[in-house]
Formats: structure tokens, sequence, C-alpha cells
């Protein structure tokens, strides 16, 4: 009797449990997952030849990582769970991950329904030794009940950091977003600019910029705003963009 009354309130225990909590518990284990696939990504080595060996299969150990994190999102995200609750998920799987502020935010993550279908896009740092700091931009469609990985995007930023920001969208079905970030290695402040559409199949670049020098961004109601300055003349510049379905429209004065 006493086994069949335990028993009765472990079920209990468990179905009273909430879908957030239960998600909480799986995403700890996966935090330990991945936080054991990243330690050949985070290393401080002063010894050269050390040093140049691990730098070598960094690029395999983050491959490792971006297939772990896209396997979990396809198992146990769901599209209808919303941007707010995925996005927070995400952040506390990276928790190890926050990157230097000045040259990355943390994960971004946007859920939508596209000409595609129910999708969700993800853009993510991995912090990696020796200031070689990796983005990524992940494209999921809703296939039956499962997240499944359908594009990928965002290898213009090797070498630089990454901002992320969702602009308006001229263009139904479409997931329109902005990423910009500094070079890493650059004697200065060079910044890339890159606007993305994402229509639950592909990635489409809509707007591919020159580097722009000393640039900050910030959003407006119809699109951005970019301070900059001229190469060579250092001579500062402010301009506006409304976003059209052709891309970014300078405003003229």
């Amino acid at each position: 009797m006493n086994i069949l009354i335990a028993g009765i309130l472990v079920a209990v225990a468990v179905a009273a449990q909430s879908p957030a909590s239960m998600d909480a518990e799986r995403d700890r284990a996966e935090q330990n997952k991945i936080a054991a696939l990243c330690k050949d990504l985070l290393f401080d080595i002063e010894d050269p030849r050390e040093l140049a060996r691990r730098s070598a299969a960094l690029d395999s150990a983050t491959k490792a990582v971006h297939q772990e994190i896209d396997r979990y999102i396809s198992v146990e995200f769901r599209a209808e769970h919303g941007s707010e609750r995925s996005q927070a998920r995400l952040r506390g799987l990276l928790s190890a991950h926050v990157p230097n502020a000045e040259y990355s935010d943390e994960p971004f993550v946007r859920v939508a329904q596209l000409k595609g279908g129910l999708s969700l896009v993800a853009a993510y740092t991995l912090v990696r030794g020796h200031h070689h700091d990796i983005s990524t931009i992940r494209g999921f469609r809703m296939d039956g009940t499962r997240l499944r990985v359908v594009a990928s995007a965002g290898g213009e930023f090797k070498g630089y950091g990454m901002f992320k920001a969702q602009m308006p969208s001229p263009i139904g079905g479409e997931l329109w977003f902005l990423a910009w970030g500094q070079d890493l290695t650059f004697n200065g402040k060079k910044v890339r600019f890159r606007l993305y559409a994402f229509d639950g199949e592909n990635f489409r670049t809509v707007w591919q910029p020159d580097d722009m020098y000393d640039a900050t961004m910030t959003p407006t109601q119809n699109g951005f705003a970019v301070s900059h300055t001229m190469p060579g003349t250092r001579e500062p510049l402010d301009d506006q963009f409304v976003i059209t379905a052709d891309g970014p429209v300078r405003q003229r004065d």
C-alpha cells in the first residue's frame, strides 16, 4: 500500500510540473553538455605551439557545438512557444558565452509565420579563445511537430562581432533583420552591416554596403540611422535609411 501511495504521489508531482519547469530541467542538462563541447573553444594559452594547435582545431570544434545546438533546438524547442520564451532558453543554454558587450550582443531569436511555414531564426555568438569569437545565424522551419534546420547565414562576419535587430519587413511572409559588427583585429573601429531576409526556406542578403568607420546604428520607426565617418577625412556623417522592398534607401536632405 505504501509503495502504491508513493507511486501515486510521484506521478502527481510529475504531472504538476509546468512545461516551463520541465524545459528548464532539460535545458540545465543540455547546458552542461554544451559546456563540455566548448572546452576546446575557451582557452588562454601562451605556449606558441599549443596555441597554434588549439587554434587550428577551432573550426572543427565550433562545428560540433553548432550541430549540437541545432539538434537541441530541433528536438526541444517549439515555434509555437514564441520569440520571447525561445530567446530566453537559448540565452540560458549559452550563459557561458556572453560576449564582450563592445563587440556582440546576446542570442537573438525570432519566431514568425513565413512563406515557408512557421519558422524560427536564431543568431548567436560563441566566445572562443584569443579573440576568435564567431557568430552564426540559423534558420529553422516547423516540419510536423519538430523544427528542422533549413538554412544558415552570417559567414561574412567571420572575424567580426555581431549585433542583431529586427527590421520592418516590406514583403509579406519574410522576416527582415539587420546584423552589424566590428572587425575584431582592426586598429580602429571598422563595422560591417548586412540586412537579411528569411522566408522560412532561405536567407537572402538584401543589403551589403562597404564597411563603415566609427559606425553606430540606431533603429527608427521605418528603418535605421547610421552615424559614421568618411574614410581618410574622418568627416562625420549621419545617414537615415528607410526600409523598402528593394532594400534600405538613404533619405536625402
